[in-house]
């Protein structure tokens, strides 16, 4: 609840997208072989927030990408697994789901 009273209060008016289209133009004129995306995909956690982030990603036509979900991805704990499907491609997960995601390219994890 304090998380969802902070987004409409104020951090909502913090988080805008002209920072986020910064970083990716620089992502794109550095041309890297990976991308590792770290912390905060989402504010609530909500699936509507994760089906966004998804289409945000697809998007992007990044390089291979690691996504390193943060705790804002918890904190609405529903539907975990249909969350967890969305974000598959990035999330390179071991098979037995317990191991964090690995990116490994051209011999570097």
């Amino acid at each position: 609840m304090l998380s969802l009273i902070s987004w409409l209060s104020r951090r909502r008016h913090l988080h805008t997208s002209v920072p986020l289209a910064q970083v990716m133009h620089d992502i794109r004129l550095c041309a890297p072989d990976l991308v590792a995306l770290t912390g905060d995909m989402t504010n609530l956690g909500l699936l509507s927030e994760f089906r966004a982030a998804q289409r945000w990603l697809q998007e992007q036509s990044l390089p291979p990408t690691l996504l390193v979900p943060g705790n804002h991805e918890a904190l609405v704990r529903e539907k975990n697994l249909e969350k967890r499907a969305l974000w598959a491609p990035w999330l390179h997960m071991a098979d037995d789901e317990k191991a964090p995601g690995v990116l490994i390219h051209d011999h570097v994890a």
